[in-house]
């Protein structure tokens, strides 16, 4: 299997990681500048685009706001796209990509990688949506703990013109929102900086939804030291604790867990590398095209 992989940093690097756990014969050609000197074992530099064939699948994950570039520069291929979040950082030019790949007929997929979250899974087979009032969606982290051995404010997270901002980053909590509840009759949204850490993009958002017979509410921040993602979820009868970092759902109304996982986030990269191969061995469209992808990407940006 050829691979050709566009941006090398630490998400690539969980993907390869994924392929490479499912199957022996990955070859990898990354597109490099031409002034990249590092060698990585197992994957062959290639400074041109022409320098590669015969490649089974793109899978582009350098900084967001090089996105849209990549996935034009790849077209020529008529090759499947596997494509890092968010797909871009804004809609300019987004009608046009998609366009291009639905007359084409490629078949495309965004990593939203929580969706194979055992709890999350647990959340959307199970909940009974009509007994819903209230959700309170919640992620926060601290951003300078994100990139071990990394200076924060040089990634494309701390940097507006990158696609940095924590509405993108965390853009997987809009994504099983709408994954699992369907798409609101309205949406408002605030974006501010508001913490002293060194970036010019937003360190928080939040979002208020409005469905028929329910409110769904999602705060975001790059500023929180003590890590929390959680989904509170406020019914007729209960309210169910959905813990993200622990895969974990507490009935916190009777104190009872309902489930329970030993399933790590990092685990749902070789869930979703698995996902991503079957469609491809089957021809079959994934459930989170790039088309899909910026339906979200529209909530996302408010």
């Amino acid at each position: 299997m050829n691979i050709l992989l566009i941006g090398y940093g630490s998400i690539a690097k969980r993907h390869i990681h994924a392929l490479r756990s499912i199957a022996n014969d990955v070859m990898i050609f990354a597109l490099r500048s031409k002034m990249a000197s590092e060698v990585v074992g197992g994957i062959t530099n290639i400074n041109d685009l022409n320098d590669v064939d015969d490649i089974d699948f793109i899978l582009i994950s350098n900084p967001t706001s090089l996105h849209a570039d990549a996935v034009e520069s790849v077209l020529k291929f008529r090759k499947p796209i596997f494509l890092e979040k968010p797909p871009f950082h804004s809609l300019a030019g987004t009608e046009k990509l998609i366009a291009e790949i639905e007359r084409n007929k490629l078949l495309t997929y965004t990593a939203f990688n929580l969706r194979f979250l055992d709890s999350l899974k647990y959340i959307k087979q199970e909940l009974n949506i009509k007994q819903v009032n209230e959700v309170n969606i919640y992620c926060g982290s601290y951003l300078p703990d994100w990139r071990k051995n990394e200076d924060y404010r040089l990634s494309y997270s701390a940097q507006h013109e990158m696609g940095g901002g924590v509405h993108l980053d965390l853009i997987h909590e809009m994504d099983y929102v709408l994954w699992i509840f369907g798409k609101p009759s309205k949406i408002t949204s605030t974006f501010k900086k508001l913490s002293d850490l060194s970036i010019d993009s937003y360190d928080y958002a939040h979002y208020t939804l409005i469905y028929e017979g329910f409110v769904v509410n999602i705060s975001l921040n790059y500023f929180r030291r003590d890590a929390k993602r959680t989904m509170e979820i406020v019914s007729n009868k209960n309210t169910l604790e959905v813990d993200l970092i622990s895969n974990t759902i507490v009935d916190t109304t009777n104190k009872l867990r309902v489930f329970a996982s030993d399933q790590i986030v990092y685990d749902t990269y070789e869930a979703q590398m698995n996902y991503f191969l079957e469609c491809l061995k089957t021809k079959t469209p994934t459930f989170n095209t790039i088309a899909n992808a910026v339906d979200t990407l529209k909530y996302a940006l408010g």
